[in-house]
């Protein structure tokens, strides 16, 4: 089923609704406000002669009047157009107090006084110059026009027919006023009901703009191809002539209430197409403002000069690696300075090639200090470049996809040595298991001499075994990311000296003795307490196996501006003849051998777990003296949890319970 937004049966009876309903809406506002206007809402209307519908067809009579004596018409031909038989308008032409020209007869009772209106005539019509076809009679007395040297004021009386004896322009504005009368009391409930209707209608409009029957997505109609700026453009433009060539003033004739009916609708087709096409564009995002000859301007502009104003950047940049076709083009400036508009072309055209070469030797620059910062992904856009430079540039572009490739199989070898890693040690679990238990069995049955010698070592190997697979899976899914990290605000002070307690027993078998820095006040890191944990304990279980025996072991919590260190320092019984950085490695211990106990994972498990909480592990060493350091991110002290506020009893419900 098509949706109602979708139908185009629907948008052309809203489209109608809309015109039609505005068109209401307009006149019975218009209405109202006449009806106010002229006292309907009153005790008493006013007088049809008193009503601004009269006044409005008197003002247009009177410049009629004023026009015609401009234009010097006959007098003969002026008293026939305003004839008692052709129209209810009566006039008096004055200068000062004398009645120049007169249609009034003052002993008619029926014409009531309108109003008076003054002009500057240039014509007099009492002049003594003869003029055979400008001769009529004024009160009896004979008169002739001709021209003023200057204008005079002259006043135009004039007065209405009441009733109204003939059709014309009065009678079509009575018409007017006695059918607004009849229906003033309903055109408010008009203006409400045809206003909601309009409402309702143009928003279901400006919903389904862009939207048709086929399809789903918005689509754009002829209007709204034509870019914005030029269609609005167009709009003003229309408006611009319509209101140019209308009339300077509303006077009721048929005439102009059909133009301006006219007028009406063809606005409202306008400002309706005007705003569904500004709905369609807006549901299109950037189509509102890029579809437009301005934006498109303004971009091209704003592209131009980027374009110019990086060449001449890149060019200045490049000025060091380029000076000798700088040198060179100074020099052939200079000879060739005097040398008149050819020389001054030549000028230019090796600039504009100089600062081409500046450019493309920039470009070059850039891609080698992008691959030197390990981007490889970075292009080098050897478009338009000259051929020793694209060359270049090709080259840069098919080192970074080697090394690309290379570090792609570098990852996949990492990830394919984690797999063997993790399954290997899944496997030896099993039968290691196995071994450990019957060797626990054998222990079980008391044997003595070399068996019993044989079990213990078994025992020693199969549980050294068991360390170093844990060790390995632990190591493997440290390294991969593969752990779960929940960081939350920890005492640091508090969890050293948890971990050091649970190594008490095997630090006094070590013969060594800890000394605890910084537990005065609690210092809060952002840390996983549990991989934390680790992290101790795989740095105090490395002091217990290779410090010196009868030694301090120096553990020290501090706080440097957001960071928070722990540090050991411990004495190491063998010599450290390796480099820190080969300490860091898997299966790499501090003496060299493989005679000790221990996997020499114990370090690099620490670092990837530091890392995994965005940390920082570190080591130095000076001689024999082996120092780790640990580096958290600070955090503020957790809130305290909020005490439930406790109900207090009554008196006497205490004393029930005490009772009881």
């Amino acid at each position: 089923m098509t949706k109602l937004s979708h139908n185009l049966g629907m948008k052309v009876f809203a489209c109608f609704l809309v015109i039609i309903t505005g068109f209401i809406s307009l006149f019975s506002g218009l209405g109202v406000l006449s009806a106010g206007e002229n006292g309907f809402y009153g005790a008493q209307p006013l007088r049809y002669a008193e009503t601004t519908y009269c006044q409005r067809t008197t003002l247009s009579y009177a410049n009629s009047v004023m026009t015609w004596f401009n234009d010097n018409e006959s007098p003969t031909e002026i008293k026939n157009w305003f004839s008692p038989e052709k129209t209810n308008f009566r006039f008096e032409l004055v200068y000062g107090d004398e009645v120049a020209f007169s249609t009034y007869d003052a002993k008619d009772p029926s014409a009531a006084f309108v109003g008076e209106y003054q002009f500057s005539l240039y014509y007099d019509y009492r002049s003594a110059e003869k003029k055979a076809d400008s001769t009529f009679e004024t009160n009896g007395q004979t008169t002739e026009n001709a021209f003023y040297e200057e204008p005079i004021l002259a006043t135009i009386r004039c007065y209405v027919v009441e009733p109204l004896t003939v059709s014309d322009n009065y009678w079509i504005s009575y018409r007017l006023y006695q059918i607004l009368y009849d229906l003033h009391m309903q055109l408010i409930p008009i203006l409400l009901c045809s206003s909601l209707l309009l409402a309702v209608a143009l928003i279901y409009l400006l919903c389904a703009a862009g939207h048709q029957e086929r399809t789903e997505e918005i689509v754009c109609n002829l209007q709204d191809r034509i870019p914005l700026d030029v269609y609005l453009g167009i709009v003003a433009l229309l408006f611009g002539c319509i209101f140019s060539i209308g009339y300077p003033g509303f006077t009721f004739n048929i005439h102009t209430l059909l133009f301006w009916c006219a007028i009406i609708v063809f606005v409202e087709i306008l400002l309706l197409a005007a705003l569904m096409t500004c709905a369609t564009r807006l549901k299109l995002g950037k189509y509102f403002y890029q579809h437009t000859i301005t934006y498109k301007v303004l971009h091209w502009g704003w592209k131009l000069f980027a374009a110019v104003f990086g060449t001449g950047v890149d060019a200045l940049k490049a000025l060091p690696a380029m000076w000798k076709v700088a040198v060179a083009w100074l020099v052939i400036s200079s000879v060739y300075v005097g040398g008149g508009f050819g020389a001054v072309l030549l000028n230019l055209a090796l600039m504009f090639v100089f600062c081409l070469i500046a450019s493309q030797a920039q470009k070059l620059q850039k891609g080698g200090e992008a691959l030197a910062k390990g981007k490889l992904n970075h292009k080098i856009d050897t478009k338009g470049m000259f051929s020793m430079f694209r060359k270049h540039g090709e080259n840069l572009n098919s080192i970074s996809k080697g090394f690309s490739i290379a570090l792609d199989q570098k990852m996949k070898s990492e990830h394919l040595k984690t797999e063997l890693i993790t399954n290997v040690s899944h496997d030896i679990k099993t039968p290691l298991t196995s071994i450990i238990n019957y060797v626990d069995l054998l222990k079980k049955e008391g044997l003595e001499g070399q068996a019993a010698e044989y079990i213990e070592v078994l025992d020693r190997q199969s549980r050294r075994l068991k360390k170093l697979t844990e060790d390995l899976v632990e190591a493997s899914k440290a390294s991969t990311g593969n752990l779960k990290v929940h960081l939350t605000p920890t005492d640091m002070g508090e969890l050293v000296a948890q971990a050091v307690a649970e190594y008490e027993e095997r630090l006094e078998k070590a013969h060594l003795e800890v000394v605890l820095n910084g537990l005065e006040s609690p210092t809060f890191a952002m840390v996983d307490g549990n991989l934390t944990w680790r992290v101790l304990s795989n740095l105090l279980s490395n002091a217990c196996k290779y410090s010196q025996a009868n030694t301090r072991l120096y553990i020290d919590i501090g706080k440097e501006t957001d960071l928070v260190t722990v540090s050991m320092k411990n004495i190491s019984k063998d010599a450290l003849n390796i480099p820190v950085e080969e300490l860091m490695e898997r299966f790499v211990r501090g003496d060299s051998s493989r005679h000790t106990e221990g996997s020499g994972l114990g370090l690099n498990i620490a670092q990837s777990l530091v890392g995994l909480q965005k940390g920082k592990f570190s080591l130095e060493i000076e001689g024999d003296l082996f120092k780790a350091y640990v580096k958290f991110p600070a955090a503020e002290p957790p809130a305290p949890p909020a005490e439930e506020p406790t109900e207090e009893k009554p008196l006497t419900d205490v004393t029930e319970e005490i009772t009881e």
